[in-house]
């Protein structure tokens, strides 16, 4: 197959095949367009596929026990540029920070389990790790008499929050009355 230079793509075109460029895009949107063949021209697609691999492969290194990829199978890169064209890039990076910092993705739950690539880009997943559902439980603050904060009613942690603010504003008025 021969190569011709089109000037306005500035980019080699090949025919009959799936043609990339780096686009010129902002940090938050930093991906490759895929020119796809069609009848009667090519259309732009955004491929963020490459940098999610990337992304991916750098957060999940030791300790985390999720593993690398090695390749983006064309059922990756669907199952990315889907995710991203859901929730969009920077959710997806999001997720990926999430699945790497949750323990139980990473072989910390009962069974065992571990999650990978293929497991948290599914539709059913995804979802679940952007909202947190594989979260470290984080210990609920406990106040001076040994109650919970989730305990006390509404109007009880505002009254605590006026205390507060008015013991605040003395102190920074009069110093420490102690």
């Amino acid at each position: 197959m021969s190569g011709t230079i089109d000037s306005s793509l500035s980019s080699p075109i090949v025919e009959d095949n799936i043609i990339e460029s780096k686009a010129s895009t902002s940090s938050d949107d930093d991906a490759t367009l895929v020119l796809t063949p069609q009848e009667g021209g090519g259309k732009r697609v955004k491929d963020y596929s490459e940098n999610v691999m990337r992304f991916w492969n750098h957060t999940m290194i030791s300790p985390v026990a999720i593993p690398t990829i090695a390749k983006m199978t064309p059922k990756r890169k669907s199952m990315v540029n889907a995710r991203v064209k859901e929730f969009g890039i920077n959710m997806v990076y999001n997720a990926i920070s999430k699945a790497s910092e949750s323990s139980f993705l990473n072989g910390g739950g009962s069974k065992g389990f571990i999650a990978d690539f293929d497991w948290v880009f599914r539709p059913n997943n995804f979802p679940k790790v952007l909202e947190g559902n594989y979260d470290d439980v984080k210990p609920i603050n406990k106040n001076g008499n040994g109650t919970n904060e989730r305990d006390k009613s509404r109007e009880s942690r505002e009254a605590d929050l006026r205390d507060k603010e008015r013991f605040d504003f003395i102190t920074a008025k009069y110093g420490d009355i102690g």
